[in-house]
C-alpha cells in the first residue's frame, strides 16, 4: 500500500466520483462533487484543502480530506478519519495508522473529526486512544423519522406563518445576493465573527453544489418579500448536512429561522433523508447563543449525537498547552 497528496482534486474528481458509489459509508460533506466546489470555496479564503490517497496494486482503496487552517497564529490540520472505498474488505488501522504518521509529519496538530455513523468508529477512536490523541468534546443532533417537534417549536413555526412568512426554493444571483447581505452578514456580526471572504466567493461555492444536484437551497421571506434566513443543504441518498444557515435581525424577531428549519426538516422527510444539525461544541460559553434559532432548534428538536474528535499534537503536549489548544480549537471551529 502507498499513498499520494491530491493538491488539485478537480484532476482526480471522474475517478474519485467512480469509486465513491462503493465507498464503506455515503457522508455528503465528502463527495467529490462536495470537496472539489468546497477546494475552491476555501482557497479563496487563503484555507487549503488537500486529498490523501491510499492505493494498492494501483487502485484507489481509501482516502481522506483534511485542511490546513491557521488560528491565532498556530497553524494545524483538520481531518475526517479515512473513507474507505471499493469492493474488497480494507485493512482499516494499517490506512489510519499511515494516514495518522503521514499528516503528523506535515504540521504538529491534526485534528480528527468524526461521523457518528462511520462504520470503523470503534477502532479508529481505540487507535487514536492508544496514540496519545486526546478527546474534545462534540455534539451533533440528528432529525429523522422518529423525531417531532415540541409544542414549542410548533408555536415558533406557525407564529412566523402567521406573520405572513413563506418557504421558497428557487435560486439565482439576485436572491443569494440578497439573502448574503441580509441574513449572512447580519448573523456573523450578531455573533461577533468576521464576515470572511466575499459574496462572489460564497455565492460560487453555493452554484456548484446545487448545479451538479447534490445541494438545495431554501429560505423565507417576509410579508414584504424580503429575504429574513435562508439555509443550504447538502445531501446523498442518506444523510442531509446544513452548510450554511443565517437569519437576519429581523428574521429573528420574526421567528423565520424555526420556519425555515422546519421547511428543511420536511423537505429532508419526505426524501427519507436523515437531517444532521451538524456542528456545536459542547461549551459553556455556547449559552450566548442561545438567542440564535438554529442553536435552539438543535436543543428542541434534533437528537443529541456525541460525535467524538481527537487533538494529534504530537502526541508529547503538556497538559496546560494542551488545555489552551482545546479552547483554540473549540472558538474558531463553526
Amino acid at each position: 500500500m502507498h499513498s499520494s497528496i491530491v493538491t488539485d482534486i478537480e484532476s482526480t474528481l471522474v475517478q474519485m466520483t467512480q469509486v465513491y458509489a462503493s465507498s464503506v459509508g455515503t457522508y455528503p460533506s465528502l463527495q467529490p462533487e462536495y470537496l472539489a466546489a468546497y477546494q475552491q470555496y476555501k482557497a479563496s479564503r487563503g484555507s487549503k484543502v488537500r486529498l490523501l490517497c491510499f492505493w494498492e496494486d494501483e487502485k484507489l482503496i481509501g482516502y481522506l480530506p483534511f485542511e490546513v487552517r491557521t488560528r491565532w497564529g498556530v497553524r494545524m490540520q483538520v481531518a475526517f478519519l479515512p473513507v474507505c472505498v471499493g469492493e474488497s474488505e480494507v485493512a482499516y488501522v494499517p490506512l489510519l495508522q499511515q494516514a495518522v504518521d503521514i499528516l503528523s509529519g506535515f504540521l504538529r496538530r491534526t485534528v480528527f473529526r468524526t461521523h457518528p455513523h462511520d462504520p470503523y468508529i470503534t477502532e479508529a477512536l481505540s487507535f487514536l486512544d492508544r496514540r496519545g490523541a486526546r478527546s474534545i468534546d462534540f455534539v451533533t443532533h440528528i432529525v429523522d423519522e422518529t423525531s417531532r417537534p415540541g409544542k414549542t417549536v410548533r408555536q415558533l413555526v406557525r407564529k412566523a406563518k402567521n406573520a405572513g412568512c413563506t418557504i421558497h426554493d428557487d435560486w439565482s444571483r439576485r436572491i443569494f445576493d440578497s439573502f448574503y447581505e441580509a441574513c449572512i452578514r447580519q448573523s456573523r456580526e450578531r455573533k461577533h465573527v468576521a464576515v470572511d471572504g466575499s459574496a462572489d466567493d460564497v455565492y460560487i461555492f453555493f452554484d456548484s453544489l446545487i448545479k451538479k444536484n447534490i445541494g438545495a437551497f431554501l429560505y423565507v421571506r417576509d410579508v414584504a418579500g424580503t429575504i429574513v434566513s435562508g439555509y443550504l443543504l447538502v445531501y446523498d441518498t442518506q444523510t442531509c448536512v446544513h452548510v450554511f444557515g443565517a437569519t437576519s435581525n429581523q428574521g429573528l424577531e420574526l421567528y423565520a429561522g424555526y420556519l425555515n428549519t422546519d421547511a428543511a426538516v420536511s423537505w429532508c422527510m419526505k426524501r427519507g433523508i436523515t437531517f444532521d444539525l451538524y456542528g456545536v461544541v459542547k461549551d459553556p460559553r455556547m449559552q450566548k447563543y442561545q438567542g440564535d434559532f438554529t442553536y435552539g432548534f438543535k436543543k428542541k428538536w434534533g437528537k443529541e449525537v456525541a460525535v467524538p474528535q481527537r487533538v494529534c499534537a504530537g502526541f508529547f503536549l503538556s497538559s496546560i498547552e494542551a488545555f489552551l489548544f482545546q479552547l483554540m480549537y473549540r472558538r474558531y471551529d463553526r
